[in-house]
C-alpha cells in the first residue's frame, strides 16, 4: 500500500468531499483534508476520527480515516477503518485493496488474497499499481493472486472512466551524506535518500529482458530516491546545479543510466513514483556496471570518499549482484 503523490491526493480530496452537515464539519474536513497534503498525520486523525463520530455514514472520512491511521503506522486502528470504509460503494474497491495490504504485511495470505478478491469483484483497477507495491510480495507466487490480477487487469480495460483511489504507506528510508565545513560553519553538501526493495533474482531476467530497455526505474522503494545538493554537484561527466533531484535509472545497450530530473518537471505531469518510467529528460550520466561475488541483499547506495581527496569519491549502487558506480565532486562557491 503506498502514498500517491501530494498534487493528485489533494484532488482527490477535492473531488471526494462528502455532503456537508454544517460549518462546524466543514471546517474540520477542511482542516483535515490539509493535514493530510502537509504529512501531520496526528491533525488528519484527529480531524477524520471527529467526522466519522459525528456522521458514522460518511464513507470518505472513514477511507480517510484507514488512510491517515495506515501512513502513520497504528495498522490495527487502520484496519477497523479500511473495513468499515468497505461498506460504502464509493470507496469499497481501494478500501478492500487497502485492508488486502494490512493482511499481507501480517503474513496472513488467506485473508489477503480474500480482501483483494473483494477488491476486484468491487471494481479496483489499478493492476500497474500492485505490480510495484511491496505489500504485494508475500502474494505473488499463489495462483489465486494471479487469478485476481486477471479480474482487476479486466477491470481496468473496462472501466469507462478511471476512478482516483488513494494508498497509505510507511516505509524507512536510509540516507548517504557528504557535508564539508570550513571555518564555523558548513559550507554545502549532498545528499540521497532512498527506501531499501530487496534484491530478488526474478530482477536479472527483467534487466536482460529487451522489454526493458531504456525503461526507467524507480531509483528505490515506494517514494523518489532524492539527491538533494547545496552547491554544484559534478556526477561523472555531467555538472548538476544545487537543487533537488529525482533519480531513475534505465538500462541502454550494455549501459546502465542514472538520470537526474527536476521534481518540478514530474510534478507538472502528474507523474508518481510508480510511473518512473514515463519521466523524460533529465541530466543522465552513464554509470560503470561490474558483477560481484558478494550479492546485496538490498539497494545500497554510498557516497563515498576518496582517501586523500576533499569533498570528492565515488557514488556507489549495489543491488543483488550489481555495483554501479560513477565519480562525484563538490564544488563550493570560491
Amino acid at each position: 500500500m503506498q502514498k500517491l503523490h501530494t498534487a493528485l491526493l489533494v484532488g482527490l480530496l477535492a473531488a471526494t468531499t462528502h455532503a456537508q452537515t454544517g460549518n462546524d464539519t466543514s471546517k474540520i474536513r477542511k482542516a483535515a483534508n490539509a493535514a493530510v497534503a502537509k504529512a501531520d498525520w496526528k491533525a488528519a486523525i484527529d480531524g477524520f476520527q471527529q467526522l466519522v463520530d459525528t456522521d458514522p455514514m460518511d464513507g470518505s472520512a472513514w477511507h480517510m480515516l484507514g488512510y491517515s491511521l495506515h501512513t502513520s503506522g497504528n495498522l490495527d486502528a487502520a484496519l477497523k477503518a479500511h473495513l468499515k470504509a468497505t461498506e460504502f460503494p464509493d470507496v469499497a474497491p481501494i478500501a478492500c485493496y487497502n485492508a488486502a495490504c494490512v493482511f499481507a504485511l501480517r503474513k496472513n495470505k488467506d485473508e489477503a488474497l480474500s480482501w483483494l478478491g473483494k477488491a476486484a469483484k468491487a471494481g479496483f483497477a489499478r493492476a500497474e499499481h500492485m505490480e510495484e507495491d511491496s505489500d504485494m510480495d508475500i502474494l505473488r507466487d499463489e495462483p489465486r493472486y494471479a487469478e485476481i490480477v486477471a479480474q482487476i487487469e479486466k477491470n481496468a480495460t473496462s472501466a469507462r472512466e478511471p476512478s482516483v483511489q488513494v494508498f497509505a504507506g510507511t516505509s524507512e528510508r536510509k540516507l548517504t551524506r557528504m557535508v564539508m565545513f570550513a571555518g564555523k560553519g558548513s559550507i554545502g553538501g549532498v545528499s540521497i535518500s532512498y527506501g531499501q526493495p530487496k534484491w530478488l533474482d526474478k530482477y536479472d531476467q527483467a534487466i536482460a529482458s529487451p522489454k526493458y530497455e531504456n525503461y526507467r526505474w524507480r531509483f528505490g522503494k515506494d517514494e523518489w530516491t532524492t539527491l538533494d545538493t547545496s552547491v554544484a554537484l559534478k556526477l561523472g561527466d555531467q555538472q548538476l546545479a544545487p537543487g533537488i533531484y529525482y533519480l531513475t535509472i534505465a538500462r541502454r545497450d550494455t549501459d546502465f543510466v542514472l538520470a537526474a530530473i527536476d521534481p518540478a518537471e514530474v510534478h507538472a505531469q502528474m507523474i508518481d513514483p510508480y510511473m518512473a518510467n514515463r519521466t523524460t529528460g533529465g541530466t543522465e550520466v552513464i554509470l560503470k556496471h561490474e558483477k560481484t561475488d558478494e550479492v546485496s541483499s538490498a539497494l545500497e547506495i554510498e557516497l563515498a570518499q576518496t582517501v586523500g581527496a576533499q569533498a570528492s569519491g565515488n557514488l556507489v549502487i549495489s543491488f543483488g549482484p550489481h555495483k554501479l558506480s560513477t565519480t562525484f565532486a563538490l564544488l563550493p562557491k570560491k
